[in-house]
């Protein structure tokens, strides 16, 4: 016998529907707003997207807190013992679940406090990356001028490159010394390159990060496109790291060493021999055509032109400065169009897409 539908229980059922469409609005709204929350109480570039950006930040220790000790130049003294832990942030979208995604680390250049680089975060993770912003051994988060609501500061343990070199120039006590030659440009030199160590742990802390969301399985990354990228003395760590570092897909050198390269005839020198060494990965150099010096484009990539390495290099049109007409000092440059062609928007849409083609062209085997 057939069971007729009442009046009564077809209000039910539209009853029901009607409720449960309502209990799916709240539950994506909660959501949403979480991560919302979650993004404007660790970032601030909230304040530069807005709240409903879609994008959400964690602050992250990439290398999680463990003992240091005295002379470990991860470590840091804090609170009576010495501790290593490196820190960063991590965005990604405000997907229900995130994972396998292409991702792109991002190194940044020698500044003792940083600020979040929103630009590149917000295009990468709107073109389906997941970015990994790592602050380097002795840096720290700058504090931002409008503070996100339960903003907290973020740095990572361990000797800032500055303070490493006036006490090796005190002391004599790095590698780049000898008992009678103590030569001031190679010391920053070698000690951007013992930082490749924090990127080796930058792409182990991708490649383990689970995938994001309720219920999810598998990893966040995809192993086979995991980049690794840098701006000013970040690109130049991408030259030493893309020679002695086989776990990424590419490298992209942004301005590397572009500010000292006429000044201290090391860079050259050191970079050029790295770039001759050995077997690499492909890399990507590229620049505004009002850099400091287009030297490191130019030099690097013939190496790796005449050494049949997979490379690509590009001179971008000259990048607007802070000040109108450009002030060409050395000190002025470096905070201009140097800083400008990272930091906004308008230029980072105009070598973006570059990298992301770069990126998807050399997939790891």
């Amino acid at each position: 016998m057939k069971a007729e539908t009442t009046k009564h229980e077809k209000k039910i059922g539209v009853f029901h529907v009607r409720w449960m469409s309502f209990f799916s609005f709240i539950f994506a709204a909660l959501y949403f707003a979480s991560s919302a929350v979650a993004q404007a109480a660790v970032s601030e570039c909230d304040a530069v997207w807005g709240a409903s950006s879609g994008i959400v930040t964690e602050q992250v220790d990439y290398v999680p807190k463990k003992p240091g000790k005295k002379g470990d130049l991860r470590a840091s003294l804090v609170e009576g013992s010495y501790v290593v832990r490196l820190s960063g942030w991590l965005y990604y979208p405000a997907d229900l679940v995130v994972k396998d995604s292409p991702v792109l680390i991002y190194n940044h250049g020698s500044g003792r406090e940083l600020g979040e680089p929103c630009a590149i975060a917000k295009y990468f993770v709107k073109h389906g990356f997941v970015v990994l912003v790592p602050l380097r051994r002795g840096h720290s988060a700058r504090t931002p001028e409008r503070i996100p609501s339960n903003w907290k500061r973020i740095e990572s343990t361990g000797v800032y490159t500055d303070d490493y070199a006036a006490d090796c120039k005190a002391n004599r006590n790095c590698p780049a010394c000898t008992k009678d030659s103590c030569p001031d440009g190679l010391i920053e030199i070698d000690y951007i390159r013992q930082q490749v160590a924090d990127v080796a742990d930058q792409i182990s802390y991708m490649k383990a990060r689970p995938a994001i969301g309720k219920n999810a399985t598998g990893k966040l990354a995809d192993p086979k496109r995991i980049a690794i990228a840098g701006h000013s003395y970040g690109g130049s760590l991408m030259v030493f790291a893309n020679a002695e570092l086989k776990e990424h897909s590419v490298a992209i050198d942004i301005s590397g060493a572009e500010v000292s390269w006429e000044r201290n005839p090391h860079w050259k020198t050191v970079l050029s021999a790295i770039m001759n060494s050995a077997q690499q990965l492909p890399i990507y150099f590229l620049q505004p055509a009002n850099a400091r010096s287009l030297g490191p484009t130019e030099v690097l990539s013939a190496i790796a032109v005449s050494r049949k390495y997979p490379a690509q290099a590009k001179i971008f049109p000259a990048a607007p400065c802070f000040k109108n007409p450009c002030d060409t000092s050395e000190e002025s440059e470096a905070r201009q169009a140097h800083m400008t062609f990272v930091r906004r928007r308008e230029q980072v849409e105009l070598w973006a897409p570059s990298v992301i083609e770069f990126i998807n062209r050399y997939p790891r085997p």
